[in-house]
């Protein structure tokens, strides 16, 4: 995002994440405002559906039209914090 509220990735890099292959510096995001309502896709513009991580509790938005995920700011934070606790088991 210009504004460095979240981050757009595919399916193929969200897998690469889990796996530790990829890294995002969320250091350099903004917190943005917890928000309540669904967010448009910003690649095709669809309202995405907020879904499970991995089956874990961060929890991301999901576009069902295009292999796009939203993370925002805290989402990134939380999916690494889970994924050192996954690690550390």
């Amino acid at each position: 995002c210009p504004s460095k509220h979240g981050f757009l990735i595919n399916g193929k890099n969200l897998t690469k994440l889990l796996k530790g292959e990829l890294l995002i510096d969320a250091s350099k995001h903004i917190k943005s405002q917890k928000r309540h309502e669904k967010i448009k896709c910003p690649s095709c513009g669809m309202y995405m559906n907020t879904i499970l991580y991995n089956g874990g509790d961060p929890t991301i938005d999901s576009c069902t039209n295009c292999p796009y995920r939203w993370l925002d700011y805290d989402e990134i934070s939380k999916i690494y914090t889970w994924l050192e606790s996954l690690r550390e088991k």
